[in-house]
């Protein structure tokens, strides 16, 4: 069904398995875009090494070099990707599969080595629960991402959450929030309406270590024209522990002040 929508509306041609010479192959591609997800995970989680553009681009170009692809190679494969909508999708599907397959892998080994410090419940993970593929359109009437979260035991006071997505146009633009309502009755969020670059979103929030959290929500809403369209993939809420270190940010977030 999902498929004959996007066939009414766009009018795209299932597109054949081989790609054109200039384009990476799909296998190859997958390859690729494994170790750059994983890539830029570990620099998500590790922000005091990687602490600016500069540094995580490195670390993206010594992975491409690993792979033997240029940047412009690279560009220009997600563009053909983008316009190839099943291929994009189905690659997309192997890709999630293969990170889903290497984190249990991860887990099972930690397992058997009895490091319980990469077991413990909540530390650093995706909080996202939903398919990490969304296409957006005015046409279909839905161009916001969105999610909910209600606090268990697992959210700590102090916790940092980051939402982030990708995409392949650099010039769509999205307006961003995320907020977190306190057992105290205080409100505390973080909001941005700025394009991408290199068409990655991203957008950190640092909660209160002196409240406790009741709820984290947010959304990325697409500024789209009646007749435009956008596919996300990548799609996460990174929560991470509290970094001393980085809890400047609490000062450049918006407090509204509640009652018990």
């Amino acid at each position: 069904m999902r498929w004959i929508l996007f066939i009414i509306l766009f009018g795209f041609i299932v597109s054949c398995s081989n790609t054109p010479d200039d384009v990476i192959g799909r296998e190859d591609m997958v390859d690729l875009l494994v170790d750059i997800h994983k890539g830029e995970a570990y620099a998500d989680l590790n922000t005091g090494q990687f602490y600016n553009d500069s540094l995580r681009k490195v670390l993206k170009q010594s992975i491409m070099l690993k792979h033997g692809v240029s940047q412009e190679q690279f560009d220009t494969s997600l563009v053909w990707y983008g316009h190839h909508i099943n291929e994009y999708v189905e690659m997309y599907d192997e890709i999630i599969k293969r990170l889903d397959e290497e984190d249990k892998n991860i887990m099972a080994e930690a397992r058997l080595a009895g490091e319980t410090s990469l077991l413990a419940a909540g530390d650093s993970v995706n909080m996202w629960n939903k398919t990490s593929i969304r296409m957006l359109s005015r046409v279909i009437g839905d161009t916001i991402i969105s999610f909910d979260l209600k606090a268990d035991n697992d959210f700590k006071q102090g916790d940092v959450y980051q939402f982030i997505f990708r995409i392949i146009d650099d010039n769509a633009k999205f307006a961003m929030f995320i907020g977190a309502d306190y057992k105290d009755g205080t409100i505390g969020y973080v909001s941005s309406n700025e394009s991408a670059r290199e068409g990655k979103y991203k957008l950190k929030f640092q909660t209160d270590s002196t409240r406790a959290i009741k709820r984290i929500y947010g959304y990325a809403q697409y500024s789209a024209t009646n007749q435009e369209s956008l596919f996300v993939d990548s799609i996460q809420v990174l929560r991470t522990r509290l970094n001393p270190s980085t809890y400047y940010r609490m000062s450049m977030q918006k407090v509204l002040q509640g009652k018990k």
